[in-house]
């Protein structure tokens, strides 16, 4: 399996240019890819390192977008922590922002 993921409908086609997500399992890898019907999924949407890794000890991961505008983000788990670890990914909560400026 390449991975599984957690949809989220924003109701509307929305900017976004920041997700913050939170949890309470770190160190696993996820991407961020964007739809307008739910169905099928664009991404990962471009950041600066294209995917992003909660370290061991990190709890919450910021990443910023180049703005997109979808009604559907997928947060795209592709790897989890290793064995030894939770070897599990929780999401506790994420948001979307508009892009800054």
């Amino acid at each position: 399996k390449k991975g599984v993921g957690l949809v989220f409908d924003l109701g509307e086609a929305v900017e976004v240019g920041r997700v913050r997500i939170r949890t309470p399992t770190p160190g696993w890898r996820f991407e961020i890819m964007g739809s307008d019907d739910g169905a099928t999924f664009t991404g990962p949407l471009p950041d600066a390192d294209q995917t992003t890794t909660f370290t061991a000890d990190e709890d919450v991961a910021v990443i910023d977008i180049e703005p997109a505008t979808h009604q559907y983000f997928l947060v795209w788990i592709t790897l989890l922590p290793p064995e030894g670890t939770t070897h599990r990914a929780q999401i506790a909560e994420v948001d979307f922002f508009a892009p800054r400026g």
